[in-house]
């Protein structure tokens, strides 16, 4: 084997080993796009519907984000903020999955994010408000749900959040 093809093998394994984005990289992503990307404004049959990403934090694989949550028809208003927490490590990557409900005008994408097993891992802080009647509880689930307007916004965030969560799951690697 000559130098050039020695040389070549050894500048695709290292764009290979680039092409994947790392973990800070994907948390940075996540963190910058979460709230621009996670809005949904529409319809349901005569209520306006709004839903949307208002905060996001993430630390390693540790995730905390705040979806708020509203609908309103005539005499009716409704609203509702989620405070979640969970863990990347506890999602099942294979079943985070983008569905389109189409009840809804515009047509509502959903990005459902499932934990592993279906074990109740994620909390939700919830607090809402009916005509003024308020309540406040807090649950653990098996899965959350977040809203878009748009489909390809919902897949790019949906592939950087399995990509995460694989990356959580990998086995942490002595330095020594």
């Amino acid at each position: 084997m000559n130098i050039s093809a020695i040389f070549a093998a050894l500048l695709s394994i290292a764009v290979c080993a680039q092409t994947e984005p790392t973990k800070e990289d994907t948390i940075k992503w996540l963190q910058d796009s979460l709230p621009v990307k996670g809005v949904y404004a529409g319809h349901f049959q005569t209520a306006a519907v709004t839903a949307r990403v208002t905060e996001v934090g993430l630390t390693d694989c540790a995730c905390k984000l705040k979806l708020m949550e509203e609908s309103a028809q005539t005499l009716i208003k409704i609203s509702a903020t989620h405070a979640y927490s969970f863990s990347f490590a506890h999602l099942a990557p294979s079943r985070i999955t983008v569905k389109t409900d189409q009840t809804f005008s515009p047509g509502q994408v959903r990005l459902i994010i499932v934990t592993n097993d279906d074990r109740p891992l994620i909390t939700d802080e919830s607090s809402s408000e009916t005509n003024g009647r308020k309540r406040r509880s807090t649950d653990m689930t098996s899965m959350l749900v977040l809203y878009f307007d748009d489909p390809d916004n919902a897949a790019r965030v949906a592939k950087a959040i399995k990509h995460l969560a694989t990356l959580c799951q990998q086995p942490k690697k002595e330095p020594f």
